[in-house]
């Protein structure tokens, strides 16, 4: 199936918005890049997003934020892509999150529920952790979108797909919550490859949250990636200097 698909599953989104021509351009693009072909899910349901999660042998535990169990998130508030190659394997996975910060900010917000952005497995202690020392968080706030939880299986990984995904994905956030930001956490290792970059993300930060672990003397940073809405039209406007 050579489209985008709709999951009708606890989709009480309806038709409130809709998906303009750079979307749909770029979808295209995707579900035929390199000549393989993609599917391309557009998901409102998230348990079928931890249930796909799972399934997935090198993707680590999703992110509290994105999992049902910890957090309030359904399709009035998110949405997640799955991408399935010819055979119907998925082959790929994101997650978008919008959350209404007219009266904080992002560093606010974090320290509020600071475990629902807490990377699973490592012993954090959230309470010597820190969430305001990037200057921006203490910013950032209107309409406010995450984007997470990227995964592109190992064999379209040589193909360099990820940030075409990424920004497909981006675009649908535009369309669907016309945010004042977009945001991402991203770990070191990550923002060295460039993919932030590839992306299109404009701005980065390497202490958007500072992770304390006991026994570690060095916290476990996570680089803050961001946009703003305008500069995100912007970008999406001309999409050959994107990817």
């Amino acid at each position: 199936m050579n489209a985008i698909t709709k999951s009708h599953q606890n989709d009480t989104a309806k038709s409130s918005f809709s998906f303009g021509p750079e979307t749909i351009s770029l979808l295209k693009e995707v579900q035929n890049y390199n000549d393989r072909r993609i599917t391309i899910q557009y998901m409102t349901n998230f348990d079928d997003l931890l249930k796909t999660v799972h399934e997935i042998e090198d993707k680590g535990e999703l992110t509290p934020i994105f999992d049902v169990r910890h957090s309030d998130i359904g399709p009035e508030n998110g949405f997640w892509l799955r991408g399935l190659d010819e055979a119907g394997n998925v082959m790929h996975v994101q997650a978008v999150r919008h959350d209404n910060l007219s009266e904080t900010t992002l560093s606010e917000h974090w320290k509020n529920d600071p475990l629902l952005y807490c990377t699973q497995g490592l012993g954090i202690d959230i309470l010597k952790s820190e969430y305001d020392v990037a200057p921006v968080a203490n910013e950032i706030s209107g309409s406010v979108c995450y984007h997470g939880e990227l995964w592109v299986e190992k064999s379209y990984r040589q193909i360099r797909l990820a940030s075409k995904l990424a920004n497909l994905a981006m675009l649908m956030a535009l369309g669907r919550f016309r945010p004042d930001y977009l945001y991402c956490l991203i770990v070191p290792k990550v923002i060295r490859t460039g993919l932030s970059v590839r992306n299109g993300y404009l701005h980065m930060h390497p202490q958007g949250i500072r992770w304390h672990i006991p026994g570690n003397e060095v916290p476990y940073d996570e680089y803050l990636v961001w946009m703003t809405g305008e500069e995100l039209t912007d970008l999406m406007s001309r999409p050959q200097e994107v990817y």
